[in-house]
């Protein structure tokens, strides 16, 4: 004897399917819409508050902002591009670093970032690499290295197709923002929601060498999408 009539489980199953399909939609829409705010998560604390970095001069360009912190007399250029949830200053240990071996350094801050007003968006953070490109080409650099971490590997990738920089460091990279959303939208036409693509197999080609550096236990950035961008470009 059943339970609920045949019709009744197929009335059921329909609705069900339904939910489940409504649902689909409407968080596909919702990432389509926000997908910035689900990029990007940026520290709020004031760009002028950073400890680590005494000696670090705050430079602007067109409204994008940086820390600048002198080597000597080198005119070798280190430009570092920041990781997600992180700022500029977070970059202390790696200012200090290239400052030792003789790079001038200019660490990135984001617009959306570090008490800025604004909110962050893939759009607006490639404006930031045209704005730094434009201030670094009005120095007389002798060499330029472009270091890029995380999210930041798309707008340093981004800044040596700019450039062609003699060096370009990435660090948990992947090839292309489509691909990695796919990581973690895997149900999602992720290719098609994508509003602004990064793609660094194509930017990062423009350096004259490049190194990558990935973990193999990196669960935000899979080590395969920095596999992927490795065996794709064409440098050595």
């Amino acid at each position: 004897m059943r339970l609920f009539p045949e019709k009744s489980l197929q009335s059921v199953g329909f609705v069900m399917l339904r939910i489940l399909l409504l649902t689909y939609i409407l968080f596909g829409i919702l990432l389509y819409l926000r997908q910035d705010a689900y990029l990007f998560y940026p520290p709020t604390i004031p760009m002028e508050e950073c400890a680590d970095l005494p000696d670090a001069k705050i430079v602007t360009k067109d409204g994008t902002r940086a820390y600048y912190i002198e080597s000597g007399t080198s005119t070798k250029l280190a430009v570092i591009y920041h990781g997600n949830a992180e700022r500029a200053c977070d970059s202390a240990y790696l200012v200090n670093w290239f400052v030792h071996y003789g790079y001038n350094v200019l660490a990135v801050e984001y617009s959306g970032y570090a008490g800025d007003s604004q909110k962050p968006s893939v759009q607006l953070l490639l404006r930031d690499a045209e704005h730094i490109d434009v201030w670094v080409k009005e120095k007389n650099f002798s060499e330029l290295l472009i270091v890029g971490r995380s999210i930041g590997v798309g707008f340093a990738s981004y800044h040596a197709s700019l450039a062609s920089p003699e060096k370009l460091l990435l660090t948990s990279p992947f090839d292309t923002l489509s691909q990695l959303a796919k990581e973690h939208y895997s149900i999602y036409p992720v290719s098609l929601l994508i509003k602004t693509e990064l793609d660094n197999v194509a930017t990062a080609s423009f350096a004259k060498k490049v190194l990558i550096i990935h973990g193999i236990e990196d669960n935000v950035i899979p080590i395969a999408r920095g596999k992927s961008l490795y065996e794709q470009l064409p440098q050595a």
